[in-house]
């Protein structure tokens, strides 16, 4: 017998070349007796974003709570980066209230940007806001006001070598903080971020093939950095971070790693950890990288080739 019904609602900025749209996810869940049964279908409904200007759209980042003084009168803020075909990116600022996105705040830049990452959970204003760009690594300060407006401010510039064309970016939410780059055809580039104002570029390795995408893994296993990358999935250990080691490499039959993030599934006895990697020409991976590398779930005509360890 049926209990109820419930809707679950996720909110989601979905970025295009050329525009954004705000989509709401209702997944629906039914409920028999204590179970819950996960049906696979989802109400969307879709929202169009004013438009910024005439940008190329890219990577969009998790919201972030930014509350102005207190935990009261918090913002879902998501980041975004955008770029105007000139060799000039900037970082937008999207303010999320019901149905309703509104822009900001913007920050331009003399650089190609790939990604804008800011802290995850609720934080007090102001933010730091990580993006990766075609010159290295900005650190600019995202402030929201008691008024409502909203202003970024520029706080440093690290280098990195100038072939890195810097792609995807991840932090790190451990108390010692550091950020993760897909430095391209320059591998994996590690940095400190917890030196204020000032993130210091500590360890690199390389990858085959170009480094498209990064992820840090869960909490409960911090030291484990993920790089997408031409290849598939390579897998770092920064345990001592200025020498990082390589833990597997789970190569991919003839696609390209593009991006990856991680998941973790608890239960009372077990701890799964998760990739999931976005193959460019095959869809997609799921690889439980709890022990040794193994795909669970794959969607898309892509298949792994093999997991090693170096």
């Amino acid at each position: 017998m049926i209990a109820c019904l419930f809707l679950l609602a996720t909110q989601v900025l979905v970025s295009t070349q050329d525009a954004l749209s705000f989509v709401t996810l209702v997944p629906q869940k039914l409920i028999e007796a204590h179970q819950t049964i996960s049906v696979p279908k989802f109400d969307m409904n879709v929202y169009p974003v004013p438009s910024a200007g005439d940008f190329s759209y890219g990577r969009v980042s998790d919201a972030t709570r930014v509350c102005p003084t207190t935990l009261s009168s918090c913002q879902d803020i998501f980041f975004v980066n955008a770029n105007d075909g000139n060799d000039q990116g900037s970082v937008l600022a999207y303010k999320v209230a019901g149905d309703t996105v509104s822009l900001v705040a913007s920050y331009k830049l003399d650089s190609i940007i790939s990604d804008a990452v800011g802290p995850r959970g609720t934080n007090v204003s102001p933010v730091t806001v990580y993006v990766t760009g075609s010159s290295g690594l900005y650190m600019l300060a995202f402030s929201l006001l008691n008024t409502g407006s909203a202003a970024f401010k520029l706080l440093s510039l690290t280098k990195t070598p100038s072939s890195a064309n810097n792609d995807g970016f991840s932090l790190c939410d451990s108390l010692n903080s550091y950020g993760a780059v897909a430095a391209g055809p320059n591998g994996f580039i590690l940095f400190e971020t917890f030196v204020k104002d000032s993130p210091r570029l500590i360890a690199s390795a390389p990858v085959q093939g170009w480094a498209g995408g990064a992820s840090f893994s869960n909490a409960l296993l911090p030291n484990m950095v993920l790089i997408a990358s031409d290849v598939g999935l390579t897998v770092f250990n920064i345990s001592t971070p200025n020498k990082v080691t390589q833990e597997f490499v789970c190569a991919l039959t003839g696609g390209t790693g593009w991006n990856v993030q991680t998941d973790v599934w608890t239960s009372s006895s077990t701890t799964t950890f998760l990739a999931l990697l976005a193959d460019y020409f095959g869809g997609l991976q799921v690889i439980d990288y709890s022990a040794s590398p193994t795909v669970v779930a794959h969607f898309g005509s892509g298949s792994l080739q093999s997991c090693n360890s170096p």
